[in-house]
């Protein structure tokens, strides 16, 4: 997703993948990309890494930061990471990919179940979108609910894009805030097979966000 022009967020990718995320770089200007630690190195939601194509535009971004922040994200990242080892870290990269597939089979039947669809994203093998067909629920529902049931539930991550309304950051002005497109009108949902994520975990969420959507579908 893009923020402006030139910074944009995305995930720890093997193979084909990391390379089709340095095409926009390559081929136009990317300056930024920021990487969650918590859906990428198994640890607590807080912290991110900040990489660039150049050593000058990390320095500048160095430069504005405060330092009043705590250095805990980094000290999770650096135990975590020697815990692991190489071999560690790359079993779990292979295990997501398992997950990954699991997940997408599992909410595609989901998606049968109540008219909805999983969104084709041949491109992207981390992250999943489940649409939530406005007309499909109850009336007195509000979709950003299901996001807030299933937290209660504790089913973490999921986030619901309601493709509705805008946002300015400096001046630039983002139509549908939170969409990855301006062109698509259906509200979503996504799901993102995280790193460490097993395939007992993928049951439980859709065991979960099938109990949610029974709860406030009409379908």
């Amino acid at each position: 997703m893009f923020y402006g022009r030139h910074i944009t967020t995305q995930e720890v990718r093997p193979g084909s993948m990391a390379h089709n995320s340095n095409l926009p770089a390559l081929s136009g200007r990317v300056d930024l990309y920021v990487q969650s630690l918590d859906k990428n190195f198994l640890v607590p939601v807080g912290g991110s890494i900040v990489a660039g194509f150049t050593k000058d535009i990390i320095s500048k971004v160095s430069k504005t930061y405060p330092g009043r922040g705590s250095s805990a994200p980094v000290l999770d990242l650096f135990i975590t990471l020697i815990s692991l080892g190489k071999d560690g870290y790359n079993a779990l990269l292979k295990q997501r990919k398992e997950v990954y597939v699991r997940l997408k089979d599992q909410l595609q039947q989901l998606a049968g179940r109540y008219k909805e669809r999983v969104l084709d994203t041949p491109n992207n093998q981390i992250s999943l979108a489940f649409t939530l067909t406005p007309s499909n629920y109850k009336e007195s529902c509000a979709l950003t609910e299901l996001g807030s049931k299933l937290f209660t539930r504790n089913v973490t991550g999921a986030r619901v894009v309601t493709c509705s309304g805008s946002k300015t950051v400096g001046h630039v002005t983002l139509d549908k805030w939170g969409c990855h497109s301006n062109d698509y009108d259906t509200p979503y949902i996504t799901f993102a097979a995280a790193v460490g994520m097993t395939t007992d975990d993928v049951d439980k969420l859709v065991e979960k966000f099938g109990q949610v959507l029974g709860k406030l579908s009409v379908v």
